[in-house]
């Protein structure tokens, strides 16, 4: 009768590390998912400058630089997302992430019919 007592505090003790080392692999996965977080927004805003510089005449290269910059902010979310799902098995308290859209517009339009009109829609 008295081992009980000791058992049940060691194994209370245990489940409380294993809970402790999960939320701190969870911690570590936001970490990580920040620095793609950071990605995403440097991504974005080349894009934008692409933008901006083909509809000044930076024609088909500026296109083409503006699709692979959005190209990797999609990449960058995903792996952003794919953190989040790795923490969210970790820790059940953490919510998923919403619809993240990223938008490359029509690439024939941007490409074949190149004007200020169509880069500024």
């Amino acid at each position: 009768m008295v081992l009980v007592k000791p058992l049940f505090h060691l194994y209370a003790f245990n489940a409380t590390r294993q809970q402790y080392e999960a939320e701190l692999q969870a911690a570590n996965c936001f970490k990580d998912a920040e620095k793609f977080n950071v990605q995403v927004f440097e991504s974005f805003d080349n894009a934008r400058s692409h933008s901006g510089m083909d509809m000044f005449g930076g024609g088909t290269l500026s296109d083409m630089m503006e699709r692979y910059t959005l190209s990797r902010a999609e990449n960058a979310i995903e792996k952003v997302r794919t953190l989040v799902q790795q923490a969210q098995r970790l820790s059940p308290d953490i919510q998923g992430l919403g619809d993240i859209d990223v938008s490359h517009g029509y690439i024939m339009s941007g490409i074949m019919s190149d004007n200020i009109f169509i880069d500024m829609a």
